[in-house]
């Protein structure tokens, strides 16, 4: 199947964008690429872009059950939450990643959205799931954002492409 682009919107600039105010208003998708105000209304009604909720710590507020493969709304939020893989300097947009468990499925990691993150298949094979074991770096999710943390525990952030909905709704 091939992705759909999602658009991540802040409330403010949702409203400033609906009132006609938001031509220069940058948004970030999920597919590394940006568009303004102006182009989303021209898409407004169309079936390529979807909406969805965060909260400022939480992050995506739909959770879900515990089966191991994440389902389609939860693929789209973790798109969402982060535009590309979260390792620094990593330049995969998150609809040519894969979801992968924060906490690993087989240590007990659930597949709700506060366990999960997008990774490149790199960065999924590489990330450190043990955290006694610490040689590449791992994932874990820091203020409601899937965050890289060094071996020695520093967390870094990839700014490559930062309209993820953490940061362009909540700063974080």
């Amino acid at each position: 199947a091939v992705p759909r682009p999602v658009v991540l919107i802040p409330l403010d600039d949702y409203t400033r964008i609906l009132a006609g105010d938001g031509d220069d208003v940058v948004l970030g998708l999920s597919d590394g690429t940006t568009m303004t105000g102006a182009q989303y209304l021209a898409w407004f009604h169309g079936s390529t872009l979807e909406v969805a909720v965060f909260h400022p710590q939480a992050g995506a507020v739909n959770l879900y059950d515990t089966k191991r493969l994440a389902n389609a709304k939860q693929r789209d939020l973790a798109r969402m939450v982060l535009t590309t893989c979260p390792v620094p300097g990593c330049r995969h947009a998150a609809d040519n990643c894969e979801v992968h468990h924060v906490t690993a499925w087989s240590r007990g990691g659930l597949t709700n959205m506060d366990n999960l993150s997008i990774l490149c298949r790199y960065h999924n094979r590489t990330n450190d799931d043990d955290p006694a074991k610490q040689n590449r770096g791992r994932i874990e999710i820091r203020a409601g954002t899937p965050t890289w943390v060094s071996p020695r525990g520093t967390p870094v952030a990839n700014n490559r492409h930062p309209y993820g909905a953490m940061k362009q709704l909540f700063g974080t």
